[in-house]
Formats: C-alpha cells, sequence, structure tokens
C-alpha cells in the first residue's frame, strides 16, 4: 500500500527520512530560537531522580520433610546519584580521618537521647555492665565488636579527659562487678542483646 509520497509503509528508507527531518527540525528550530541545548555536567550527567541500588540475598532451605520452608537475608543499598553539578561538594562529607572512639560514644548518646534515655548514663551503665561481665571469649564477631566498643581502655586515645568518666565506669564494672551507681538509666543494654549462662 502506498501513501502520498509514494513510499511503502513501513520501509526502512522512509523511517529513515523521518528521522533526518526530525532531526533537522531540531537543529533549526534550535538556531531560529537562538537556545542551546547544551549538557551542563557532561561529567556527572544521569536525569533528575536517578539512583543505583545493590541487592544481596542469601537463602537457605531449612530442613522438613512435609514442607518447603527457607530461610533469607537480604541487603538493600540505594544511592541517589547526583544530576546537577551543585550537588557535588568539597570536601566531601565523609572525610579521610578515621571514625574514632569519642564520635561512636556521642552518636550513641544522641541515639539513647532521641529514644528518650539518658544518653550519657545508659552508655556509662553499659560500659560497666560489660566490664563486670566477661565477654572475651566464645562470642564470635559481634561479641568482640561489642567488647572493643564498650572497654574504653582498648583505644589509645581513652586517656584525654573526655574519656575519664567511660575509663571510671570500666574500672568500677572490673574492680566491683557492681553497677549499682549507676542507676539514672533505668534500660539494661547488656539485657537487650544477650542472656549469661
Amino acid at each position: 500500500m502506498d501513501n502520498v509520497l509514494g513510499f511503502r509503509s513501513n520501509t526502512f528508507s522512509q523511517k529513515m527520512g523521518l528521522l533526518c527531518v526530525f532531526i533537522g527540525v531540531i537543529c533549526l528550530t534550535s538556531r531560529v530560537t537562538g537556545q542551546s541545548y547544551n549538557v551542563y555536567n557532561a561529567l556527572y550527567h544521569f536525569p533528575s531522580g536517578s539512583g543505583m541500588g545493590l541487592y544481596v540475598a542469601v537463602a537457605w532451605p531449612l530442613t522438613d520433610i512435609n514442607i518447603d520452608v527457607f530461610g533469607a537475608v537480604f541487603l538493600e543499598a540505594y544511592y541517589s546519584l547526583p544530576f546537577n553539578d551543585t550537588q557535588l561538594q568539597y570536601p566531601p562529607v565523609v572525610s579521610d580521618r578515621s571514625l574514632g572512639r569519642r564520635s561512636v560514644y556521642e552518636s550513641l548518646i544522641s541515639k539513647f537521647d532521641a529514644k528518650g534515655y539518658p544518653g550519657k548514663a545508659c552508655l556509662l551503665r553499659s560500659i560497666c555492665e560489660a566490664a563486670s561481665y566477661s565477654m572475651q571469649h566464645f562470642n564470635g564477631v559481634l561479641g568482640d565488636l561489642f567488647h572493643i566498643l564498650l572497654t574504653p581502655s582498648t583505644s589509645s586515645d581513652s586517656k584525654e579527659d573526655y574519656f575519664l568518666e567511660y575509663w571510671q565506669a570500666e574500672e568500677t564494672g572490673t574492680n566491683t562487678q557492681n553497677c549499682e551507681s549507676y542507676n539514672a538509666c533505668r534500660i539494661n543494654l547488656l539485657d537487650l542483646m544477650s542472656f549469661i549462662k
């Protein structure tokens, strides 16, 4: 079936001709109106609202003869991509300095405060209780991390004046195994995540 111009309706030459006409109209329009279509940030050019995600899932079968049941762990990380040069900043939000014990303790205190608990008192009580119970053996990686976190004497910067109260809480727990002096916090952090046999 032929159309008015004499081309077949679905030929390659017709499609290429329409594409050339379309590109020509765009170029002519930009010259007539004086507008330019430049990419403002050629290095990081993503459409507004773009993102990049990483998804990791691990599943394992649970043993049962009658039914198929799987346990699974799923991790999702989503990062927004910059669509504008003004979103990039220097120095970056995360600097090259290492994460210190002081910033970790201040972060924990602010999290306790945000939940309505006295932050510093709860951290002092947690340090005292962690020192009064041995968490060094048979606790795995998570237990080792909590032991390092709640033992200020394991850090080289723990002799600063800022850490004096935390160091005294650790000494109290190690020497007396009695943390009654830190009763301003009504929760026991270690009871929430562990038990002692």
